[in-house]
């Protein structure tokens, strides 16, 4: 069930490294594994590397357990999608445009009337509707 190539290698070693198949290919037939090694100069010793590292692979497919490439990479991910977040946050912040300034200016002015005490009961009512509404386009309830 798995399927073995001898394969050249690639990296630093110029001639021997170009002339001699030294790395290793393995690939487990039933769960579509692949492993390559040719980190050794020697042949025998990268069969063994990968065939370590392939079982390794296939015990963490069926236990579930994440390797350690695995969850550096998840905690890569996470700290990207913090950074995103808090960089779209940073853009969407609310800038205060002429319309938001002068709402609030609005605002401001219908509290000061509405604490003075020296509106009627029908206009009190009235104020404190506008506020209320400004309040809600504004985000503020």
């Amino acid at each position: 069930d798995i399927e073995e190539r001898f394969i050249k290698s690639s990296g630093r070693g110029g001639q021997k490294v170009n002339k001699s198949s030294s790395a290793v290919f393995l690939k487990h037939g039933p769960t579509g594994l692949t492993v390559k090694c040719g980190s050794e100069r020697s042949q025998h010793l990268n069969r063994f590397l990968a065939l370590r590292r392939l079982t390794d692979k296939i015990e963490a497919l069926q236990t579930g357990a994440r390797t350690k490439q695995e969850k550096a990479r998840d905690r890569i991910r996470k700290q990207k999608q913090r950074r995103k977040r808090k960089s779209d946050k940073k853009m969407t912040k609310p800038r205060y445009t002429c319309s938001d300034y002068r709402e609030e200016m609005i605002l401001a002015g219908l509290q000061r009337r509405l604490a003075s005490g020296k509106l009627d009961p029908e206009e009190t009512r009235k104020v404190r509707t506008e506020i209320k509404k400004l309040e809600k386009a504004m985000g503020l309830d």
